[in-house]
């Protein structure tokens, strides 16, 4: 889920100084904040993938099939024939 670019929050953090040289070096003083916004926008796509496996995980233990019987089975269905 991308962040809405509706109503912006400041937040105070620290970064460490060789973060803050190579994001003055590289990223425009007017960009530095949008840039920082997408990064832990990204970083956190990657929490929330993780803990998306994490409650998914297990989802097929009570199911009839084993998995390898599914993806068979899967195989030879008529349906995916073209």
């Amino acid at each position: 889920m991308k962040a809405k670019a509706t109503q912006k929050q400041q937040m105070n953090f620290f970064l460490s100084r060789g973060v803050v040289k190579y994001l003055q070096h590289y990223v425009p003083k007017g960009k530095q904040s949008q840039f920082v916004e997408m990064a832990i926008d990204g970083a956190l796509s990657a929490y929330r993938f993780q803990d998306a496996l994490k409650k998914s995980f297990g989802a097929w233990k009570n199911h009839p099939q084993d998995t390898d019987e599914f993806v068979r089975n899967l195989r030879h269905s008529k349906r995916l024939k073209t």
